[in-house]
């Protein structure tokens, strides 16, 4: 009977993983939830499964709310997985914890705590007060991971940021003449596509829009259009640009330069967002994240030229990188790091929980730099 005893919560324990992942898997769906998190439910009773949903859009019902919707009355008595903390609060929707306790479940097994500091532990009180039993922290790294960039704006108040290039072995991005196209091949752009469709925004540097010319548009891949980040400190780049043409986005300023244009003709799907400069003009990355973030934007893939590249990674402001590698060498050129500067061999940038994988003809070295906050 002891042996038994102590089997039990071991077997308990490996039935909440499996739930989760389920849970997991529904969050996954969630990639229009921005600026809220992507959540995933399920609800298993003495029978199995009875309702799974997730998070789809900002203003929907949430996944609790959508699962007991699914599961009515067969609610009652059950567990429910949540990946996320279940909120408290009203916001564009009524909070879930109370929806739980009146819907009759017996138990909730959550995968990590929501950071928002309108729930951030209030939201299991509700539960615990109602009755409920909790159980806590189930695959909770893989829960924090798809939040990673809803969890960096709440702490930091920032997107994480994703910082995308295509090099050569020898790490260059363009050739002295400038001609950059292609360095990978079309597996590797492919999968690059894929990751722009993953993100909230994706972001360029006026010397990119100048050089290239590009549409950030998604196109060797399906999925959702991400917003378009152009910093732009002096508007510099027509407003008839290929990047503006199709789709929306903001336009990053300094600060009264607005005021100096009579309209955006072919941007006007662009807003501009002014910030103050620096002395010498520069706008600081610091500020231009946290503008981002107070717009509700979680994530944002880098896909700029070596300055905005060189100036995210001297302030520590990458959270992931994703390098294409072309196993080419082409000698003098420009090199994606061109304009960051390292006095000492221990100041390197390393990154942790990197990752190769073959791409075509190409490799994808993925990674975080040590210098990214914890999640």
């Amino acid at each position: 009977m002891e042996a038994a005893e102590r089997r039990e919560p071991v077997r308990q324990h490996e039935i909440d993983r499996y739930y989760m992942r389920i849970a997991l898997s529904q969050a996954m769906r969630g990639e229009l939830a921005t600026p809220n998190p992507r959540v995933g439910c399920v609800i298993v009773n003495s029978s199995g499964i009875v309702a799974t949903a997730y998070h789809a859009q900002c203003g929907q019902d949430h996944a609790e709310a959508a699962a007991l919707k699914k599961a009515k009355d067969r609610a009652r008595g059950s567990t429910a997985y949540v990946t996320l903390e279940p909120c408290s609060h009203y916001g564009r929707t009524p909070p879930c914890a109370p929806r739980l306790v009146e819907a009759g479940v017996k138990r909730v097994v959550t995968g990590t705590g929501d950071p928002d500091p309108r729930v951030r532990g209030r939201g299991v009180d509700i539960l615990l007060k109602g009755g409920v039993e909790v159980t806590e922290g189930i695959l909770e790294d893989e829960c924090r991971w798809i939040n990673r960039g809803f969890i960096r704006r709440q702490k930091a108040k920032r997107p994480w940021v994703i910082l995308k290039s295509a090099v050569t072995l020898d790490g260059k991005i363009a050739l002295l003449s400038g001609e950059s196209r292609w360095i990978t091949g079309y597996t590797a752009r492919k999968m690059a596509h894929l990751l722009r469709g993953s993100t909230d925004a994706v972001m360029v540097g006026a010397g990119t829009c100048r050089t290239d010319d590009p549409k950030l548009t998604l196109r060797e891949a399906e999925g959702r259009e991400s917003l378009k980040i152009v910093i732009d400190p002096s508007l510099s780049i027509p407003f008839n640009a290929s990047i503006y043409l199709e789709g929306r986005g903001i336009i990053i300023a300094s600060a009264g330069k607005s005021k100096m244009i009579s309209g955006t003709d072919g941007a006007s799907n662009f807003r501009i967002e002014e910030i103050k400069p620096e002395p010498g003009g520069h706008l600081a990355p610091e500020d231009i994240l946290a503008t981002l973030g107070s717009l509700g934007i979680n994530s944002v893939l880098v896909e700029g030229g070596a300055k905005v590249t060189s100036d995210l990674l001297k302030k520590g402001l990458v959270d992931e990188v994703s390098l294409f590698v072309s196993p080419s060498i082409v000698g003098k050129g420009l090199s994606f790091t061109e304009y960051l500067e390292t006095a000492f061999m221990k100041e390197k940038i390393r990154l942790k929980n990197v990752r190769i994988s073959s791409v075509g003809k190409d490799f994808l070295i993925e990674g975080i730099p040590e210098c990214s906050l914890d999640l």
